[in-house]
């Protein structure tokens, strides 16, 4: 897409041709995960299995936790530099992006190798999950770059508007992964130690197809080597906007350990692999939100740094009906029909028993979810890192870890369903005050012109 487009073509045209190829890109991401899990679903120990793959979750997590800080951090800073026209500006933080991506993916590696074991227990391994869970780990960390590539370099593909070929980088890792599972999993029947596998080989030639992009082919902003020596002034800019997308990650990791811990506690082997299939069926309906807030930002960032407030503000509108209205449906299809989304991933009868009334308490809070996310990815695409960051922390660290911990003291009956409980307690108080702040910023700072692009 010609980025002057984005500050002068139809917003809904503009938001949904970026949003579509978005969430194409968004659902072969989630197929990653959900195709490991539905055929280790079908194997003999899959309870185990599909638990042991729920507890190395907080690891795959810290890894997209820094291509959020170095690749999300950036892309919204490269948007504005192309509204102002200053692509040596954009090239220059793009490339020392990349350079950042790669240190910190060898040091991630490094660690986990080193380390795998007691990171495991920590994270809620037990002695009939922790083999499954060091055989996954050991061949997924080693495809770390790949991820920092395909996953953080690949924010500077969609913020350009060339959102096709972001969807089409990730579509072909994901297809790959589709057809290399049952060859890995049963036909070399190296069961989860094929799942990660596959999912490597995958992320690597998604990571080739990005680097081909922004090295040599259309890309409008270009990875230059020559640019790629750190430099502080412009890593400390795309960190302070990444920092947001970063906590949220990170907190998503601390979470996942606070969730596996607690359910370990109450609930066992049971409990832990419910909890994998409910992330699985929450990144589903997540998928959607991304694809509408990563169809936001470029026009909300290049119409910010152009000072085209009203197109801002019409972009905001629609993005915050599309992902209110997305997570609703969700959250009702969810509330009506929980074992169907169960039978998706086991045929484990105490699983099939145990499941629907945790998905329930669990879905609750996806009600009202959908205006918090448009609120607070808002606040990232027009540079507000402060309150951004101030929401990913107050949601999960302030509230939702706690409150883990608090309930089950707080009701002494069913302390899984008091565990799970938190989430939508979370999630509403969260919408609420967020809400609030947000509009509040949004009447004081869009409200009038600005004197100069900012």
């Amino acid at each position: 897409m010609d980025t002057v487009k984005l500050g002068t073509g139809s917003i809904r045209s503009i938001f949904f041709s970026l949003a579509g190829p978005s969430i194409l890109a968004q659902i072969v991401t989630v197929i990653y995960n959900m195709v490991d899990r539905i055929y280790i679903g079908q194997l003999p120990d899959s309870r185990s299995m599909m638990a042991a793959i729920g507890i190395t979750a907080p690891i795959s997590l810290i890894v997209t936790a820094f291509t959020a800080l170095l690749g999300n951090g950036g892309a919204p800073l490269c948007a504005i530099c192309l509204g102002r026209g200053e692509t040596e500006k954009g090239e220059h933080i793009m490339s020392n992006s990349f350079s950042a991506l790669m240190a910190v993916g060898a040091v991630i590696m490094a660690v986990c190798l080193a380390f795998g074991r007691p990171l495991l227990y920590a994270f809620g391994a037990r002695d009939t999950t922790l083999e499954y869970a060091l055989s996954y780990l050991r061949i997924y960390i080693c495809g770390t770059f790949f991820v920092q590539i395909s996953v953080g370099m690949n924010a500077y593909i969609n913020t350009q508007g060339f959102a096709k070929m972001g969807m089409l980088t990730v579509a072909t890792g994901a297809l790959l992964n589709v057809v290399l599972d049952p060859i890995m999993i049963y036909g070399l029947h190296m069961d989860v130690a094929g799942a990660a596998l596959a999912t490597v080989i995958s992320q690597g030639v998604s990571a080739v197809m990005v680097m081909r992009f922004l090295l040599v082919g259309g890309s409008t902003l270009r990875l230059r080597w020559s640019l790629m020596r750190p430099d502080w002034s412009i890593l400390w800019q795309i960190m302070l906007l990444g920092v947001s997308p970063f906590i949220m990650k990170l907190t998503e990791s601390l979470l996942s350990i606070a969730f596996n811990n607690q359910l370990y506690r109450f609930g066992g082997d049971l409990a832990v692999s419910v909890m994998t299939i409910m992330n699985s069926v929450w990144q589903m309906a997540q998928l959607m939100t991304h694809g509408f807030t990563d169809g936001a930002q470029p026009i909300l960032g290049y119409n910010y740094g152009a000072g085209k407030l009203d197109r801002v503000r019409s972009a905001f509108r629609l993005e915050l009906l599309t992902c209110w209205g997305w997570t609703l449906l969700c959250a009702v299809a969810v509330l009506a029909f929980p074992s169907l989304f169960l039978r998706m991933f086991t045929a484990d009868p105490e699983t099939l028993a145990a499941g629907p009334t945790m998905l329930r308490v669990y879905f609750f809070g996806m009600i009202c979810y959908g205006a918090f996310n448009a609120c607070q990815q808002a606040y990232i695409a027009l540079g507000n890192a402060k309150s951004s960051l101030f929401f990913a922390v107050f949601r999960k660290v302030i509230l939702l870890i706690p409150l883990i911990y608090l309930f089950p003291v707080l009701f002494q009956g069913d302390q899984v369903l008091a565990v799970l409980a938190a989430e939508p307690v979370a999630d509403i108080v969260s919408t609420a005050i967020g809400g609030a702040c947000f509009f509040s910023f949004y009447r004081k700072k869009l409200s009038a012109p600005l004197s100069s692009p900012a």
